[in-house]
């Protein structure tokens, strides 16, 4: 009775201390019981205790020492607690690294950047070869679907940037209902 009240956290740790030793438990043994209980959870308590804990090092609230310590209080040690942190390190980099893939991809989009800066970027991330080539050859089907939808003046801008060839703005300002003379006239302003 009193392991199943210290567990489910009716009872402090210091509280089931006191109760061992009243029972006439050694010290260092009542001690130890009574931390033991008031650092377990059972069933989905635990499991829910390891996720919280598990999102609040990976979104970089609590450090690896922290989490460790937490960890132990949940009996995971050795190899183990190893593999929770590692895990833990993976997917903060992998959230890190599609997020900075995202923002690449934005500005891609928006013929903010051209390939060789696309690719350069990526290469930052370690993202190369067939990777990277898959990424800006998505990227670019992307673009030519979503160039239909430019306005007059994002054709001019992405023309001036080198991002449009002058046939290929010529042809979206057409498209436009531009005439051939306007869309001229546009793109040399």
């Amino acid at each position: 009775m009193l392991r199943g009240l210290a567990t489910a956290g009716e009872l402090t740790a210091a509280e089931s201390e006191e109760i061992l030793l009243f029972q006439g438990w050694e010290p260092g043994l009542a001690k130890k019981v009574a931390a033991r209980w008031a650092g377990s959870t059972e069933g989905a308590g635990k499991a829910e205790t390891k996720a919280e804990l598990a999102d609040d090092y990976e979104g970089g609230w609590i450090t690896e020492t922290e989490y460790r310590e937490a960890l132990d209080l949940l009996d995971y040690r050795g190899h183990a607690q190893d593999l929770l942190v590692h895990l833990g390190d993976a997917r903060r980099l992998k959230r890190w690294r599609e997020k900075a893939v995202d923002a690449i991809a934005a500005a891609y989009l928006a013929f903010k950047i051209d390939d060789a800066t696309a690719l350069s970027e990526l290469a930052e991330l370690a993202l190369t070869g067939d990777a990277a080539g898959r990424l800006l050859a998505l990227w670019g089907k992307e673009r030519r679907y979503t160039v239909r939808s430019l306005t007059a003046a994002q054709v001019k801008k992405a023309y001036t940037r080198g991002l449009l060839s002058r046939p290929a703005a010529l042809e979206e300002l057409a498209e436009l209902h531009y005439t051939s003379a306007d869309a001229n006239l546009l793109l040399d302003e």
